[in-house]
């Protein structure tokens, strides 16, 4: 099967099951590449959770900031 025969495999598939899809293959990597305001926004989490502590968020709350589409 080719890359666009997948593809448009996939895209036949509910919303749901492809986010879930997608989910998957993001975070099968051990270390997933992080785009550069991805870092900026981990970076500023950790430099407000110093100057702060005891005010944490939880991984979902630093998550949704980091990938607010996943």
């Amino acid at each position: 099967m080719t890359k666009a025969q997948l593809r448009d495999e996939l895209l036949k598939l509910p919303y749901e099951q492809r986010l879930e899809i997608a989910e998957m293959l993001v975070t099968s990597e051990e270390n997933p590449p992080l785009h550069d305001w991805q870092k900026r926004a981990l970076d500023a989490a950790l430099e407000e959770y110093r100057d702060r502590p005891g005010d944490e968020q939880t991984w979902d709350q630093v998550r949704a900031e980091i990938w607010p589409d996943g």
